[in-house]
């Protein structure tokens, strides 16, 4: 039941796009590779949020946001976007970003007639696992995540996080 889980896929907003690198940021606190001091706000210069979140040159950062939300926005649209990085805002990154990106969304599923979203959020994440290489088939609603978030870390901060 439910091996092959089928996410429904929907655009994203600028302010969708935002909370993820709020998030980011706030993970990045958490591990001592962020700076805790600065707000992560569509106000947010290009170079206070690389400065912040350790982030390398414009081009290496666009590069790791094409992979990571599988888009493929060319270079000269993140140039604009991003230089001069003194006076372009996250707003700008944002609403680029969420022009190009597609996501899985969260939808509740059908158990034994009734409609369930814990049940649509516990297929999503065992499809996820699935999809990054873990064992799953044995994987149930009361199974303990600990090991899975251990190994499978970067699913966990990545696809699973943004849901």
């Amino acid at each position: 039941m439910y091996e092959d889980f089928e996410f429904e896929t929907g655009k994203v907003t600028a302010e969708y796009v935002l909370r993820v690198f709020q998030d980011e940021h706030r993970q990045g606190v958490a591990l001592g590779e962020a700076e805790e001091d600065i707000a992560i706000t569509f106000d947010t210069t290009i170079a206070e949020w690389r400065d912040a979140d350790d982030l390398r040159t414009w081009w290496e950062c666009a590069k790791a946001i094409n992979k990571a939300w599988h888009i493929d926005i060319p270079r000269n649209e993140w140039h604009g976007a991003m230089k001069p990085a003194k006076s372009k805002t996250l707003r700008g990154v944002c609403e680029l970003i969420a022009r190009e990106a597609i996501v899985p969304k969260l939808r509740p599923v059908t158990v034994l007639g009734v409609r369930c979203e814990s049940a649509g959020a516990f297929f999503a994440i065992r499809q996820m696992l699935s999809e990054a290489g873990a064992e799953v088939s044995c994987v149930a609603p009361s199974t303990l995540l600990a090991p899975f978030t251990r190994e499978y870390a970067g699913t966990f901060l990545g696809p699973i996080a943004n849901l």
